[in-house]
């Protein structure tokens, strides 16, 4: 099956990547995945996702194959992968299904290199040896640490880095993580945050709506969404009753910090200015956020580093954004030039902000128009396209004069 004695010029890559999210339409990982797989369909590079043992999140999705903005796909199995009405027996025996049936595909479609977003022991024992034995490369997109990796024992680190052996190379989303894992393989290619450039295509600002602020969050409690309520009542003692409202959008249910929430929200009497969406469909998000007259997100840290994808399409929104600094943020944006940015716990200055928003809103329109252009070059995979295409060329190289054996 592997192509031999080609340069890299004369040879086309043909690309599976190994998922287990919803796709083509899904979270944030889906996100991601899907606008570097667009950039390298449009380089004419063949790339389809292989969707194991798809998770509950699927469900968007009502096919369950296709070609979606020149990305193919396909689905191994029924949804299973964390329904928690599905038992623990089924699931694994889906999950291996996938596992066999993605040969099917590899075989037919001719796959010559294999990426994974996926990072469990036995599937990617599975893919090693069948990347050794067709001699192409194994490659892992890798947003993070391994898991609980800092929490772990000097030994347990070692073995966690063993386990890494088994790729020809990774993707990392931050430069702290390009560090960690060329210290395992060389083959580290850095992928800043990317985000699809067509989110907000066919969305128009409802000028007629009153003014909210919104709030994207997750249930991992890195958002900080508690901070952004104190942060918010700050600000409605600015502004009284002129203040936006506030809109809060996602599974707020499921929230760690639900009940303190609840309650900070009853003893300062914002039950009317606050707004809680809860969890929307992911093609709702876009509506909600450039309907939107200022866009918050306060967290407080980010553990391996890196550029939240939250803030990335707040920023292609063209709304003016109020954020506290975490990760590499920084490193890629300017305090008001093109956010307005403070330390975490600084709920003053997060008040302040909002405020000048609201009251200086040419000035704020400006900085959210110098944010959404900075996020159309800096955070579009089309701008690393070209050298990410030689990366994945210069592994298949090295892979085909591997030998089985070799990690």
């Amino acid at each position: 099956m592997p192509i031999m004695h080609l340069k890299n010029s004369e040879y086309k890559l043909r690309c599976a990547l190994i998922f287990l999210g919803p796709f083509p339409i899904g979270n944030v990982s889906s996100i991601r995945i899907m606008s570097y797989c667009k950039a390298l369909a449009k380089k004419g590079v063949f790339i389809k996702v292989l969707l194991l043992a798809p998770t509950r999140e699927a469900r968007v999705n009502e096919e369950v194959s296709g070609v979606f903005e020149g990305v193919h796909y396909q689905y191994m199995t029924k949804i299973t992968w964390k329904n928690a009405n599905v038992s623990v027996f089924i699931k694994v025996y889906y999950y291996f299904l996938g596992l066999l049936k993605s040969l099917k595909y590899i075989r037919n479609d001719r796959i010559n290199c294999l990426l994974s977003y996926h990072s469990n022991f036995l599937s990617n024992f599975f893919y090693w040896m069948l990347t050794r034995f067709l001699s192409i490369p194994f490659i892992l997109d890798k947003t993070e640490y391994p898991h609980g990796y800092n929490k772990m024992s000097a030994f347990s680190k070692k073995i966690a880095r063993i386990k890494l052996l088994f790729y020809d190379g990774f993707i990392v989303i931050t430069k702290e993580l390009e560090s960690f894992y060329k210290g395992i393989k060389a083959n580290t290619f850095y992928l800043p945050m990317t985000i699809d450039m067509d989110r907000f295509n066919g969305y128009k600002r409802n000028m007629a709506a009153s003014p909210y602020i919104a709030v994207v969050f997750g249930t991992h409690n890195r958002d900080g969404l508690y901070e952004s309520i104190v942060a918010y009542k700050k600000y409605y003692d600015l502004s009284h009753e002129s203040a936006y409202r506030l809109v809060l959008i996602g599974n707020y249910n499921n929230l760690p910090d639900k009940n303190k929430i609840n309650s900070f929200i009853l003893d300062n009497h914002l039950q009317n200015k606050i707004e809680i969406k809860g969890l929307i469909h992911i093609n709702e998000v876009p509506h909600l956020l450039i309907n939107a007259d200022c866009l918050l997100t306060t967290p407080n840290e980010y553990v391996s580093g890196g550029f939240p994808t939250k803030l990335g399409e707040y920023m292609l929104s063209g709304v003016p954004i109020v954020a506290t600094i975490a990760g590499e943020m920084l490193d890629f944006i300017e305090d008001r030039v093109h956010a307005f940015l403070s330390t975490p716990g600084n709920y003053q200055k997060i008040a302040e902000d909002i405020y000048f928003i609201q009251t200086n809103q040419d000035i704020a329109q400006s900085v959210a128009s110098n944010a959404k252009k900075r996020a159309l070059t800096v955070f579009n995979a089309e701008s690393y396209i070209n050298d990410f295409e030689n990366f994945l060329l210069d592994i298949h190289k090295q892979r085909r004069h591997k030998s089985f054996c070799d990690i």
